[in-house]
C-alpha cells in the first residue's frame, strides 16, 4: 500500500471514529430515571443501538470527502444555541467571556451542576479560543450550574435555559514576588477541517519566561512534559511560553495556575 493510499485510510478511520463518537454521545441522552432491565427502557435502548448500528453502516461506506463534509456539519450543529431548557440527560452550551466580552482562554474555567446540597453531580470545562463550552448529561434541571475561573467571581445559576453566555467579574489575586505559578501547556494540531485539533500533544520542550517592562528575561525553566512551575521576581511582568515551530503564548502575570494551548504554525 503506497504512502498516499496509507495516509487516506488513516485520516478517514480518524473521521469516522471522531464522528460515530460524537453521533453515540448525542445519540444516547439516557434519563437518570431509567431502571436497568424494564422492559420498556430495554425495549428504547435496543432501538437506539440498532439505529446507531444502521447509521455507523452507511457512514462506513461514505468517500472521505462526503466524512468530512458531514463531521463540519456535526461540529457546527453542536455549537448552535439550544432553543429550551434541557431535560434529564441533556446538555446545554454557550461561551464563557469577561465583563467586556472575551473569552476567558489561558484560565481553567470550571463549569459544575450542583445539587440541592451543593454536591458537584456533573462538571465540564473550556478551553477553546472563543470561550465556548458543551456541559452533557445534565442529571436534573431542578439542580443549579456553577461558573467559575481563577481570577474571576463565581457565577451560580438555575438550569432554566439550554444556551448561556456567562460574563465573570474579575477578582484581583493578591500574588507577590517569590511566589510560585503552575499550569500546563499543550501543542495542538489542526484538524483537516481547519478547525482545533481534536489531540494534544506534550509540550516538551517549550520555554517558560518571565520577562519584564524592558524585554528582558528574568527567570525561565523548560518545559519536560507538559506542566510547569516557576517562581516570580515581579506580578504584573509578562509570562511568555514559545516552542519552535508553535504560536508564542503572551499574558500578564496576575494568577496563579495556567492552562495553555500553543497552535501548530502551518
Amino acid at each position: 500500500m503506497t504512502d498516499s493510499r496509507i495516509n487516506c485510510f488513516m485520516r478517514k478511520n480518524k473521521l469516522f471514529l471522531l464522528l460515530t463518537s460524537v453521533f453515540m454521545l448525542v445519540s444516547f441522552p439516557l434519563s437518570a430515571q431509567q431502571t436497568v432491565g424494564a422492559d420498556k427502557e430495554d425495549a428504547d435502548l435496543q432501538a437506539k443501538l440498532d439505529s446507531t448500528i444502521e447509521r455507523i453502516n452507511e457512514l462506513s461506506k461514505m468517500s472521505s470527502e462526503q466524512l468530512d463534509s458531514l463531521l463540519k456539519k456535526m461540529q457546527e450543529d453542536l455549537r448552535k444555541p439550544i432553543a429550551s431548557a434541557p431535560k434529564v440527560g441533556g446538555r446545554i452550551n454557550g461561551h464563557v467571556l469577561d465583563v467586556n466580552g472575551n473569552p476567558i482562554r489561558y484560565r481553567s474555567v470550571n463549569i459544575c451542576e450542583r445539587d440541592i446540597v451543593g454536591r458537584a453531580v456533573t462538571t465540564g470545562g473550556s478551553g477553546q479560543e472563543d470561550g465556548f463550552f458543551m456541559l452533557m448529561g445534565i442529571k436534573s434541571p431542578d439542580n443549579y450550574l456553577t461558573f467559575g475561573a481563577e481570577g474571576y467571581e463565581t457565577q451560580t445559576l438555575p438550569i432554566d435555559r439550554g444556551t448561556y453566555e456567562i460574563r465573570l467579574k474579575p477578582v484581583p489575586v493578591a500574588l507577590k514576588p517569590g511566589d510560585v505559578i503552575k499550569g500546563s501547556v499543550t501543542c495542538w494540531q489542526k484538524d483537516e477541517l481547519g478547525g482545533p485539533g481534536r489531540g494534544g500533544y506534550a509540550s516538551t520542550g517549550a520555554v517558560v519566561a518571565e520577562v519584564d517592562d524592558n524585554g528582558n528575561t528574568v527567570s525561565s525553566t523548560v518545559i519536560e512534559d507538559r506542566t510547569f512551575s516557576l517562581k516570580i521576581t515581579r506580578p504584573g511582568n509578562t509570562l511568555v511560553v514559545s516552542k519552535d515551530g508553535y504560536t508564542t503564548f503572551t499574558a500578564p502575570i496576575e494568577i496563579t495556575s495556567y492552562v495553555i494551548g500553543l497552535d501548530k504554525i502551518e
